[in-house]
Protein backbone atom coordinates (compact mmCIF):
# COMPACT_ATOMS: atom_id res chain seq x y z
CA UNK A 1 0.00 0.00 0.00
CA UNK A 2 2.70 1.90 -0.55
CA UNK A 3 2.18 4.95 -2.91
CA UNK A 4 5.07 5.99 -5.71
CA UNK A 5 5.95 9.45 -7.01
CA UNK A 6 6.62 9.37 -10.19
CA UNK A 7 3.73 8.81 -12.86
CA UNK A 8 5.11 7.17 -15.35
CA UNK A 9 3.11 5.19 -18.26
CA UNK A 10 4.18 2.00 -19.52
CA UNK A 11 5.70 0.92 -22.96
CA UNK A 12 2.20 -0.84 -24.15
CA UNK A 13 -0.10 1.94 -22.95
CA UNK A 14 2.14 4.74 -25.07
CA UNK A 15 2.51 2.82 -28.28
CA UNK A 16 -0.10 3.03 -30.99
CA UNK A 17 -0.68 0.25 -33.56
CA UNK A 18 2.14 -1.34 -35.43
CA UNK A 19 -0.30 -0.23 -38.79
CA UNK A 20 1.65 2.68 -38.68
CA UNK A 21 4.83 3.72 -41.37
CA UNK A 22 8.07 4.91 -40.11
CA UNK A 23 8.57 7.27 -43.47
CA UNK A 24 9.88 9.88 -41.52
CA UNK A 25 13.16 7.61 -40.06
CA UNK A 26 16.51 7.40 -41.54
CA UNK A 27 17.87 3.37 -42.05
CA UNK A 28 20.31 1.42 -44.30
CA UNK A 29 18.50 -0.01 -47.06
CA UNK A 30 19.80 -3.70 -48.20
CA UNK A 31 21.52 -3.50 -51.55
CA UNK A 32 22.39 -6.52 -53.76
CA UNK A 33 26.32 -7.34 -53.61
CA UNK A 34 28.32 -6.72 -56.91
CA UNK A 35 32.01 -7.31 -57.45
CA UNK A 36 34.03 -4.40 -57.14
CA UNK A 37 38.07 -3.54 -58.06
CA UNK A 38 40.49 -1.11 -56.33
CA UNK A 39 39.72 2.09 -57.70
CA UNK A 40 36.39 1.44 -59.05
CA UNK A 41 33.64 3.96 -57.63
CA UNK A 42 31.84 3.06 -54.41
CA UNK A 43 35.35 1.18 -53.24
CA UNK A 44 35.74 1.72 -49.64
CA UNK A 45 39.07 4.47 -48.76
CA UNK A 46 41.49 3.32 -46.67
CA UNK A 47 40.62 4.22 -42.95
CA UNK A 48 36.58 3.60 -43.66
CA UNK A 49 34.74 1.09 -41.75
CA UNK A 50 31.09 -0.28 -42.06
CA UNK A 51 28.74 1.69 -39.42
CA UNK A 52 27.85 -0.71 -36.52
CA UNK A 53 24.57 1.20 -36.15
CA UNK A 54 22.05 -0.87 -38.91
CA UNK A 55 18.57 1.12 -38.44
CA UNK A 56 17.22 3.97 -36.06
CA UNK A 57 13.33 3.66 -36.18
CA UNK A 58 10.15 5.38 -34.09
CA UNK A 59 8.10 2.90 -33.00
CA UNK A 60 5.12 4.64 -34.17
CA UNK A 61 4.36 7.66 -35.68
CA UNK A 62 2.28 9.18 -32.88
CA UNK A 63 2.63 9.46 -29.59
CA UNK A 64 -0.28 10.55 -27.19
CA UNK A 65 0.79 11.99 -23.31
CA UNK A 66 -1.18 13.18 -20.54
CA UNK A 67 0.37 16.53 -19.05
CA UNK A 68 2.82 16.48 -16.30
CA UNK A 69 3.49 12.66 -17.38
CA UNK A 70 6.93 11.99 -17.53
CA UNK A 71 7.95 8.45 -20.01
CA UNK A 72 11.30 7.46 -20.88
CA UNK A 73 12.19 8.13 -24.55
CA UNK A 74 13.97 4.96 -24.94
CA UNK A 75 11.07 3.10 -25.10
CA UNK A 76 9.77 4.93 -28.03
CA UNK A 77 12.56 4.18 -30.90
CA UNK A 78 14.31 0.82 -32.29
CA UNK A 79 18.33 0.99 -32.72
CA UNK A 80 19.14 -1.93 -34.34
CA UNK A 81 23.47 -2.63 -35.11
CA UNK A 82 25.99 -5.36 -34.69
CA UNK A 83 27.45 -6.04 -31.20
CA UNK A 84 26.50 -2.65 -30.16
CA UNK A 85 28.27 -1.02 -26.76
CA UNK A 86 26.56 1.49 -24.46
CA UNK A 87 28.76 4.00 -26.47
CA UNK A 88 26.95 3.26 -29.70
CA UNK A 89 23.95 2.84 -28.25
CA UNK A 90 23.81 6.63 -27.24
CA UNK A 91 21.64 9.34 -28.68
CA UNK A 92 20.43 12.77 -29.26
CA UNK A 93 17.45 13.30 -28.43
CA UNK A 94 15.52 17.00 -29.32
CA UNK A 95 11.96 18.35 -29.09
CA UNK A 96 11.19 20.41 -31.70
CA UNK A 97 9.02 22.90 -29.12
CA UNK A 98 10.12 22.89 -25.69
CA UNK A 99 7.12 24.36 -24.41
CA UNK A 100 5.43 21.45 -24.80
CA UNK A 101 7.49 18.10 -24.46
CA UNK A 102 10.79 19.07 -22.88
CA UNK A 103 13.71 16.59 -22.87
CA UNK A 104 15.56 15.85 -19.39
CA UNK A 105 18.29 13.33 -20.46
CA UNK A 106 16.19 10.58 -21.69
CA UNK A 107 13.02 11.20 -20.98
CA UNK A 108 10.28 13.39 -22.07
CA UNK A 109 7.85 15.30 -20.30
CA UNK A 110 4.54 16.47 -21.44
CA UNK A 111 4.47 20.24 -20.07
CA UNK A 112 1.13 21.45 -21.77
CA UNK A 113 -1.70 20.33 -24.00
CA UNK A 114 -0.17 20.38 -27.85
CA UNK A 115 2.12 18.93 -30.02
CA UNK A 116 5.74 18.62 -30.49
CA UNK A 117 8.04 16.55 -32.71
CA UNK A 118 10.84 14.90 -31.49
CA UNK A 119 14.24 13.93 -33.20
CA UNK A 120 16.44 10.96 -32.25
CA UNK A 121 20.02 10.97 -33.86
CA UNK A 122 22.64 8.19 -33.31
CA UNK A 123 25.75 9.79 -31.68
CA UNK A 124 27.85 6.85 -33.21
CA UNK A 125 26.35 7.25 -36.88
CA UNK A 126 24.57 10.88 -37.58
CA UNK A 127 23.13 9.66 -40.70
CA UNK A 128 20.61 7.28 -38.65
CA UNK A 129 17.88 9.11 -37.16
CA UNK A 130 14.35 8.89 -36.48
CA UNK A 131 11.22 11.44 -36.25
CA UNK A 132 7.84 11.00 -34.02
CA UNK A 133 5.22 13.49 -32.95
CA UNK A 134 4.04 13.88 -29.39
CA UNK A 135 1.01 14.66 -28.93
CA UNK A 136 -0.05 15.91 -25.46
CA UNK A 137 -3.55 15.91 -24.26
CA UNK A 138 -5.54 17.21 -20.65
CA UNK A 139 -5.54 15.62 -17.82
CA UNK A 140 -7.81 15.16 -14.84
CA UNK A 141 -5.04 14.00 -12.33
CA UNK A 142 -1.13 15.32 -11.43
CA UNK A 143 0.90 12.96 -13.13
CA UNK A 144 4.03 14.55 -10.78
CA UNK A 145 2.38 13.00 -7.60
CA UNK A 146 0.01 10.19 -8.50
CA UNK A 147 1.20 6.65 -8.71
CA UNK A 148 2.58 4.88 -11.01
CA UNK A 149 -0.27 3.48 -13.69
CA UNK A 150 -0.32 0.19 -15.44
CA UNK A 151 -0.80 -0.80 -19.40
CA UNK A 152 -4.03 -2.42 -17.94
CA UNK A 153 -5.75 0.51 -16.00
CA UNK A 154 -8.00 2.87 -18.42
CA UNK A 155 -7.26 6.57 -18.57
CA UNK A 156 -8.55 7.32 -21.97
CA UNK A 157 -11.65 8.64 -20.56
CA UNK A 158 -10.14 10.99 -17.78
CA UNK A 159 -11.94 13.99 -18.93
CA UNK A 160 -14.30 13.12 -20.96
CA UNK A 161 -17.48 16.31 -20.37
CA UNK A 162 -20.29 13.95 -20.34
CA UNK A 163 -18.73 10.88 -18.38
CA UNK A 164 -15.50 11.55 -17.14
CA UNK A 165 -13.69 8.40 -15.67
CA UNK A 166 -10.80 6.11 -14.36
CA UNK A 167 -10.68 2.42 -13.87
CA UNK A 168 -7.66 0.76 -12.02
CA UNK A 169 -7.93 -2.59 -13.49
CA UNK A 170 -4.06 -3.49 -12.78
CA UNK A 171 -5.23 -3.72 -8.93
CA UNK A 172 -2.08 -1.88 -7.87
CA UNK A 173 -2.55 -0.15 -5.21
CA UNK A 174 -2.58 4.04 -6.39
CA UNK A 175 -2.94 7.37 -5.48
CA UNK A 176 -4.81 10.11 -7.63
CA UNK A 177 -4.26 13.52 -6.76
CA UNK A 178 -6.39 15.79 -8.60
CA UNK A 179 -4.57 19.03 -10.70
CA UNK A 180 -5.42 21.48 -8.11
CA UNK A 181 -3.26 24.06 -6.06
CA UNK A 182 -2.44 23.08 -2.52
CA UNK A 183 -5.28 24.30 -0.32
CA UNK A 184 -6.64 24.29 2.84
CA UNK A 185 -10.73 24.53 2.09
CA UNK A 186 -11.78 22.19 -0.04
CA UNK A 187 -14.42 19.79 -1.68
CA UNK A 188 -14.32 16.85 -3.94
CA UNK A 189 -16.40 14.49 -4.38
CA UNK A 190 -16.55 10.94 -6.96
CA UNK A 191 -18.79 7.82 -7.90
CA UNK A 192 -17.09 4.81 -6.58
CA UNK A 193 -17.56 0.67 -8.58
CA UNK A 194 -16.04 -1.76 -6.87
CA UNK A 195 -14.93 -4.76 -9.23
CA UNK A 196 -12.76 -6.82 -7.68
CA UNK A 197 -9.49 -7.05 -5.29
CA UNK A 198 -6.35 -8.86 -5.36
CA UNK A 199 -6.32 -12.19 -3.63
CA UNK A 200 -3.48 -11.06 -1.24
CA UNK A 201 -5.32 -8.29 -0.11
CA UNK A 202 -7.63 -8.80 2.82
CA UNK A 203 -8.17 -5.35 3.49
CA UNK A 204 -9.25 -3.39 0.23
CA UNK A 205 -10.14 -0.15 0.63
CA UNK A 206 -11.24 2.83 -1.97
CA UNK A 207 -12.38 6.51 -1.75
CA UNK A 208 -11.09 10.17 -0.94
CA UNK A 209 -7.31 11.37 0.38
CA UNK A 210 -6.01 14.61 1.66
CA UNK A 211 -2.21 14.81 1.82
CA UNK A 212 0.29 17.24 3.12
CA UNK A 213 2.42 16.23 0.14
CA UNK A 214 5.20 18.08 -0.16
CA UNK A 215 4.71 20.64 2.25
CA UNK A 216 6.28 21.06 5.94
CA UNK A 217 4.40 20.08 8.43
CA UNK A 218 5.38 20.62 12.31
CA UNK A 219 8.77 19.05 11.59
CA UNK A 220 10.96 18.90 8.20
CA UNK A 221 10.69 15.37 7.96
CA UNK A 222 7.06 15.08 8.05
CA UNK A 223 5.64 15.87 4.80
CA UNK A 224 3.16 13.04 4.21
CA UNK A 225 0.76 13.06 6.23
CA UNK A 226 -2.71 11.80 4.96
CA UNK A 227 -5.93 11.61 6.26
CA UNK A 228 -8.43 9.02 4.05
CA UNK A 229 -11.82 8.27 3.82
CA UNK A 230 -13.02 4.69 2.62
CA UNK A 231 -15.51 2.51 1.92
CA UNK A 232 -14.80 -0.51 4.02
CA UNK A 233 -14.57 -3.98 2.38
CA UNK A 234 -12.39 -5.98 4.95
CA UNK A 235 -11.81 -9.60 4.08
CA UNK A 236 -13.65 -9.86 1.22
CA UNK A 237 -12.23 -13.20 -0.01
CA UNK A 238 -13.24 -15.10 3.05
CA UNK A 239 -16.98 -13.72 2.39
CA UNK A 240 -17.46 -15.02 -1.54
CA UNK A 241 -17.89 -12.42 -4.50
CA UNK A 242 -21.68 -12.45 -3.63
CA UNK A 243 -21.31 -10.97 0.02
CA UNK A 244 -21.81 -7.33 0.26
CA UNK A 245 -20.52 -4.71 2.07
CA UNK A 246 -21.70 -1.63 4.21
CA UNK A 247 -19.26 0.37 6.25
CA UNK A 248 -16.98 3.82 5.52
CA UNK A 249 -14.54 4.81 7.81
CA UNK A 250 -11.50 6.86 8.48
CA UNK A 251 -7.83 6.78 8.60
CA UNK A 252 -4.83 9.12 9.40
CA UNK A 253 -1.26 8.36 8.33
CA UNK A 254 1.86 10.34 9.95
CA UNK A 255 4.35 10.99 7.35
CA UNK A 256 3.41 8.35 4.66
CA UNK A 257 4.28 5.05 6.20
CA UNK A 258 2.64 5.12 10.03
CA UNK A 259 -0.85 4.09 9.19
CA UNK A 260 -2.94 4.51 12.84
CA UNK A 261 -3.86 0.62 12.23
CA UNK A 262 -0.52 -0.28 12.01
CA UNK A 263 0.98 -1.92 15.12
CA UNK A 264 3.45 0.37 17.00
CA UNK A 265 1.25 3.64 15.65
CA UNK A 266 -0.04 5.04 18.60
CA UNK A 267 -3.26 7.57 19.36
CA UNK A 268 -0.96 10.04 19.73
CA UNK A 269 0.62 9.88 16.11
CA UNK A 270 -2.44 8.93 14.03
CA UNK A 271 -6.05 7.44 14.73
CA UNK A 272 -8.52 5.60 12.99
CA UNK A 273 -12.03 4.55 13.13
CA UNK A 274 -13.10 1.97 10.21
CA UNK A 275 -16.86 2.31 11.05
CA UNK A 276 -18.11 5.45 11.08
CA UNK A 277 -20.57 4.65 9.07
CA UNK A 278 -22.84 1.95 7.58
CA UNK A 279 -25.58 1.91 4.68
CA UNK A 280 -28.53 0.89 4.93
CA UNK A 281 -28.19 -1.48 1.49
CA UNK A 282 -24.69 -3.26 1.56
CA UNK A 283 -22.28 -3.15 -2.15
CA UNK A 284 -20.33 -5.89 -3.69
CA UNK A 285 -17.84 -6.59 -6.38
CA UNK A 286 -19.64 -5.56 -9.18
CA UNK A 287 -23.01 -5.13 -7.20
CA UNK A 288 -23.92 -1.30 -6.90
CA UNK A 289 -22.28 1.65 -6.60
CA UNK A 290 -21.79 4.82 -4.00
CA UNK A 291 -21.15 8.72 -4.17
CA UNK A 292 -18.40 9.67 -1.83
CA UNK A 293 -17.81 13.32 -0.65
CA UNK A 294 -15.32 15.29 1.57
CA UNK A 295 -14.57 18.47 2.42
CA UNK A 296 -11.62 19.66 4.15
CA UNK A 297 -12.04 23.03 6.38
CA UNK A 298 -8.89 24.03 8.22
CA UNK A 299 -8.22 20.75 10.92
CA UNK A 300 -12.41 19.60 10.40
CA UNK A 301 -13.11 17.51 8.02
CA UNK A 302 -16.51 16.55 6.62
CA UNK A 303 -17.88 13.01 5.34
CA UNK A 304 -20.79 12.26 2.47
CA UNK A 305 -22.68 9.36 1.36
CA UNK A 306 -24.49 9.76 -1.97
CA UNK A 307 -25.01 13.49 -1.05
CA UNK A 308 -25.65 13.27 2.35
CA UNK A 309 -23.52 14.24 5.40
CA UNK A 310 -22.60 11.26 7.78
CA UNK A 311 -19.73 12.04 9.99
CA UNK A 312 -16.90 14.49 10.65
CA UNK A 313 -14.02 14.70 12.34
CA UNK A 314 -10.85 17.17 13.80
CA UNK A 315 -7.59 15.36 12.28
CA UNK A 316 -4.39 15.59 14.41
CA UNK A 317 -3.08 19.04 14.85
CA UNK A 318 0.34 17.26 14.52
CA UNK A 319 -0.73 16.21 11.15
CA UNK A 320 -2.50 19.09 9.07
CA UNK A 321 -0.91 22.29 11.23
CA UNK A 322 2.48 24.26 10.46
CA UNK A 323 2.78 24.20 13.91
CA UNK A 324 1.81 23.12 17.31
CA UNK A 325 2.57 26.82 18.50
CA UNK A 326 0.66 28.78 16.59
CA UNK A 327 -1.68 26.06 14.75
CA UNK A 328 -1.60 27.21 11.33
CA UNK A 329 -3.44 25.27 8.64
CA UNK A 330 -0.90 22.59 6.58
CA UNK A 331 -1.91 23.07 2.74
CA UNK A 332 -2.30 19.70 1.19
CA UNK A 333 -3.24 17.78 -1.89
CA UNK A 334 -6.21 15.78 -2.40
CA UNK A 335 -7.83 13.29 -5.04
CA UNK A 336 -8.72 9.69 -4.58
CA UNK A 337 -7.52 6.15 -3.42
CA UNK A 338 -7.49 2.23 -3.42
CA UNK A 339 -5.49 -0.48 -2.15
CA UNK A 340 -5.21 -3.24 -4.55
CA UNK A 341 -8.24 -3.08 -6.17
CA UNK A 342 -9.91 -2.59 -9.89
CA UNK A 343 -11.94 0.33 -8.99
CA UNK A 344 -13.96 3.02 -11.42
CA UNK A 345 -13.95 6.49 -10.22
CA UNK A 346 -16.40 8.39 -12.27
CA UNK A 347 -18.26 11.55 -12.44
CA UNK A 348 -15.73 13.53 -10.07
CA UNK A 349 -15.56 16.95 -9.55
CA UNK A 350 -14.24 19.57 -6.89
CA UNK A 351 -14.01 23.13 -5.79
CA UNK A 352 -11.82 24.63 -4.04
CA UNK A 353 -13.79 27.87 -4.15
CA UNK A 354 -14.85 28.84 -0.11
CA UNK A 355 -17.59 30.30 -1.18
CA UNK A 356 -18.76 27.02 -2.48
CA UNK A 357 -17.14 24.87 0.50
CA UNK A 358 -18.57 27.03 2.83
CA UNK A 359 -22.45 26.60 1.09
CA UNK A 360 -21.92 22.35 1.23
CA UNK A 361 -20.64 22.74 4.94
CA UNK A 362 -24.17 24.94 5.79
CA UNK A 363 -26.07 22.09 4.89
CA UNK A 364 -24.77 20.17 7.63
CA UNK A 365 -27.56 20.86 10.09
CA UNK A 366 -26.53 18.32 13.15
CA UNK A 367 -22.47 17.88 13.10
CA UNK A 368 -21.97 13.92 14.14
CA UNK A 369 -18.05 13.87 15.16
CA UNK A 370 -15.84 10.99 15.73
CA UNK A 371 -14.52 11.19 19.35
CA UNK A 372 -16.91 13.84 20.30
CA UNK A 373 -18.60 12.57 23.95
CA UNK A 374 -21.93 13.48 22.20
CA UNK A 375 -21.98 11.12 19.35
CA UNK A 376 -22.65 7.28 19.58
CA UNK A 377 -19.99 5.20 20.28
CA UNK A 378 -20.14 3.85 16.80
CA UNK A 379 -17.57 6.54 16.12
CA UNK A 380 -15.24 6.37 18.64
CA UNK A 381 -11.32 6.50 17.63
CA UNK A 382 -10.41 3.14 17.83
CA UNK A 383 -8.13 2.44 20.49
CA UNK A 384 -4.77 0.86 19.53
Amino acid sequence: MKAKKLFILSTAALLLAGAFSLSSCKKSTPTEETPVTPGDPGTEEPGQTESKIKSLTAKSEVVEMKEDESVSAANLYELKGNKLTAKDKKVTITSEDETVVAVEGTSLTALKVGESKITVVSKADETKSCSFKVVVTASFFDRKISSVVSSDDDFEHETDEENPYVRTSGSMTMDLYVKSADVTKAYIETKVEWHSTSASEDYPKMGITFSTESNKVVEDQMTQNKVVYFFNPERAHENGDAATFTRFGVCEIQNGGNWAWNAGVTNEQARHCDGAYSLAEGVGQNNGSFTMGMIRDGLEFHCFVNGNYVFSFEALHDLFSTSVETSGDALSRFGFFEFNSDVTFSNYSFTVDPTEVDQKIATITTKNSIGDPGSSAAIKWAQD
